[in-house]
């Protein structure tokens, strides 16, 4: 009987040759321009049709050899030259005159709307075997509650007596109590229940004048005196009616010095809130969801999420504001980049603030250091 060692024998998988990886890569940049993603199974396929039999594993494999990994992408709101021009003019006033720096945002406030609903339209959940996924019904999607709710926020920092200021200024919900007009298996008639409303510039205006911006006074009140800037969009809520005229006067009273700035339009990645809070907010309000079956319970939920938000995640999301002031320049004015990374972790490790207020991207970084996610 032969005992040699027979292991040589044994071929293996086959190896990663040129070919076989400038196949993979463009069958994989194909599909990329079609928004399509390359599936293990669907690289399968495709290398079969040029004359590569490989099994699901060994696909497996090679695309772990070239570094291959899923990233997310999104659609993104279309620029046009003029909005370009723009855009890079707004942050181009972020500069400090004379220096290679952006100005400090421990004055700023950015102001936002956003609506969240009662019941998420579709998700994901745990099931076993012997479990039924729950059956939602609504007449239309249409139909689902939903409230629009007003959120303000400034960049976290110390007060003068050196306490944290989270940068949760507020986060109030466009909703009114009204008593009921007739009987229903939910309420007797004249019960009280909160309802939406719809916003517009009069609603907006009476909220921020009743609610933000004394909320503002409340949470900034030793930078009175100061200049401080409110950022928000272009909505026709927000300038039209008056209400910029109002803004204006409205901001200098009482000692304040509170001026108002419209973004650029097609910006939504000049606002912290469209850059990160609100990503956050609604992932974690679903937590919070339980058995909510009312306008109130939504607003309790969400008004929770808000108060729980952690100050070092905003403080990120205003370090990636500045990442995106350098993108923007670099791409002059378009939006047409994906967001670096900018060492947040390893700053804060050293005792520096998260935001990098340099122009440059070479600036506040270490190089020699692995970037962090």
């Amino acid at each position: 009987m032969d005992l040699s060692d027979r292991r040589s024998l044994n071929q293996g998988q086959s190896k990663l040759t040129e070919e076989i990886t400038a196949a993979m890569k463009a069958i994989n940049k194909d599909n990329l321009k079609k928004k399509i993603r390359t599936t293990r199974r669907r690289m399968m396929a495709a290398l079969k049709k040029k004359g590569f039999t490989l099994s699901l594993g060994t696909v497996h494999n090679y695309i772990l050899m070239l570094s291959g990994k899923l990233a997310r992408w999104h659609v993104k709101v279309l620029v046009n030259e003029a909005q370009r021009l723009k855009r890079v003019e707004f942050v181009k006033a972020q500069q400090v005159p004379g220096t290679e720096l952006y100005r400090s945002v421990e004055n700023d406030v950015h102001v936002d709307e956003k609506w969240f609903y009662l019941v998420m339209k579709d998700g994901r959940l745990l099931v076993f075997p012997e479990d039924q996924l729950p059956a939602t019904y609504t007449q239309h999607k249409n139909n689902i509650v939903k409230v629009m709710f007003l959120v303000a926020v400034c960049k976290p920092q110390l007060r003068p007596n050196s306490t944290r200021m989270t940068g949760l200024i507020a986060c109030e919900a466009f909703t009114e109590v009204i008593s009921a007009q007739r009987s229903s298996k939910h309420r007797d008639r004249d019960t009280l229940e909160e309802k939406p409303i719809n916003v517009d510039a009069l609603t907006y205006r009476k909220f921020m004048k009743k609610r933000v911006i004394p909320a503002i006074r409340k949470g900034l009140f030793w930078k009175k005196g100061q200049l401080i800037r409110v950022r928000h969009d272009g909505a026709r809520a927000h300038n039209c009616g008056g209400n910029a005229q109002w803004f204006s006067q409205w901001g200098q009273k009482y000692g304040w010095n509170i001026q108002f700035e419209t973004q650029p339009p097609q910006s939504p990645d000049l606002n912290v809130l469209d850059i990160g809070l609100f990503n956050g907010m609604q992932a974690k309000s679903e937590e919070y969801r339980m058995d909510s079956s009312s306008v109130s319970d939504l607003v309790a939920r969400v008004t929770k999420t808000f108060s729980v938000y952690p100050w070092r995640k905003l403080d990120s999301c205003w370090a990636v504001l500045h990442e995106h002031y350098r993108s923007i320049r670099m791409c002059e004015g378009g939006n047409k980049y994906c967001d670096p990374h900018c060492g947040i972790r390893r700053r804060v490790a050293k005792g520096l603030d998260p935001v990098n207020y340099s122009i440059h991207f070479d600036d506040g970084y270490d190089t020699d250091d692995e970037d962090e996610a």
